[in-house]
């Protein structure tokens, strides 16, 4: 099951350490906050950027919540649980987990960075030609083919998320 854990900004690397210092591999399959791969004109030139895709947001893989919640209370940095309103944490639905995991299997493991998804437009029309858009088209609401980027807009633990994927052209 996922979870999200909200942390401070610029914390995210931190608060992935100290959770993977703290627990085992065996209760803490995986600890990531997710990049993305953009591109931004400045300059006259077109460059790669690659920047934080949800800032302040850390996701957490486990079976064992009571053993995260207890090493999140160990850490020193500002973390929370989302879904603590309640008396239980509540972990990412089934239709969230979907995007997720789309997202998740374009990256490599490693750094957790979603690449640019590529597209060719003809007459109007947008036909995705790799990426992870491909699988996740249900949920854009928008194109900015002059910043290269699309608009996808998603739940996340009862908000709702405008989140910017990269995109070029094939």
């Amino acid at each position: 099951m996922y979870y999200v854990v909200q942390v401070a900004p610029r914390e995210e690397k931190n608060v992935e350490a100290l959770v993977r210092e703290l627990l085992p591999s065996d209760v803490c399959q995986r600890c990531f906050h997710m990049k993305r791969h953009v591109l931004k004109k400045y300059h006259g030139e077109w460059h790669d950027v690659h920047e934080k895709l949800l800032p302040g947001y850390v996701f957490i893989e486990t079976d064992d919540i009571g053993a995260i919640h207890e090493a999140l209370r160990k850490i020193d940095r500002f973390t929370s649980l989302l879904g603590q309103e309640s008396e239980t944490v509540l972990p990412l639905t089934d239709k969230e987990v979907m995007w997720l995991e789309c997202l998740l299997k374009y990256c490599d493991d490693c750094n957790y960075e979603i690449p640019l998804s590529k597209i060719i437009i003809c007459d109007g029309v947008v036909t995705f030609v790799s990426g992870p858009l491909k699988d996740i088209k249900h949920l854009i609401k928008k194109f900015n083919t002059h910043k290269r980027i699309a608009e996808v807009s998603l739940e996340l633990c009862g908000k709702v998320l405008s989140l910017y994927v990269g995109i070029e052209f094939a």
